[in-house]
């Protein structure tokens, strides 16, 4: 839940590295293969006040050419369903609700209204982590911040440019490159979203290209959506 946009560990770690003014960050998908993974990019967003700084944590089967698939609040299940009940893999659902909760399938709830159908906590979770925000408050930021429209729209992607990886955001994922010098300079393509509570393709080691040795792969999070897991 902490790798949502908006949140409340992501702020922070913008804050802490004196970007929060100008920038936030945020997790996602960059492309459908896996080149691209663990690399950050500085992405402007049509009607963003902020530039998004993200860093690519998985492989998107489904993604576009062009098109980033942030990871926000109740930003669609897509391809795979960690989240709901019933989940593609028959398993436990991180939340105890139906997937008619979550809204469409791909994107979440197209209207800012519908965040307050969303569980607010994962089920497994014991005590929500101190000033953090529920998935409803979650939902409700990723519209208010412009990262989809009023009616459910995917803004225009203005420009995207390879940056190197700031620590705060490191700190969160535990992944990071060994080519951080490298530069990539893309141009106008599509935000999307999404939101499948799954184990992310850069939680298992050697499935990043150029990984560093101090931090190969994601570090996943547990059934609680926070408590961090070993790879």
């Amino acid at each position: 839940m902490d790798w949502n946009a908006g949140s409340t560990a992501l702020e922070r770690a913008a804050a802490n590295d004196h970007k929060n003014v100008h920038y936030f960050y945020g997790v996602g998908s960059f492309g459908s293969d896996a080149s691209n993974m663990g690399k950050c990019y500085k992405i402007k967003i049509e009607g963003v006040s902020r530039t998004g700084i993200f860093q690519v944590i998985n492989q998107g089967g489904d993604v576009s050419t062009g098109q980033f698939d942030l990871q926000m609040g109740d930003g669609g299940f897509g391809i795979f369903n960690g989240c709901a009940n019933p989940t593609t893999d028959g398993g436990k659902a991180m939340y105890n609700a139906p997937k008619s909760a979550f809204g469409n399938g791909y994107g979440g709830w197209s209207n800012e209204s519908g965040c307050d159908n969303l569980p607010m906590w994962p089920d497994a979770l014991e005590s929500p982590p101190a000033d953090e925000k529920d998935l409803r408050e979650m939902c409700h930021i990723g519209f208010q911040m412009g990262l989809r429209g009023a009616n459910g729209e995917n803004p225009r992607i203005l420009s995207a440019e390879r940056t190197p990886c700031p620590d705060g955001l490191v700190a969160l994922t535990g992944l990071k490159r060994t080519d951080e010098g490298a530069t990539e300079v893309h141009g106008t393509g599509k935000l999307t979203r999404m939101m499948d509570c799954c184990k992310p393709s850069s939680g298992w080691i050697g499935n990043t290209p150029m990984a560093a040795p101090s931090h190969p792969a994601v570090i996943p999070c547990g059934a609680d959506g926070f408590t961090r897991l070993s790879v």
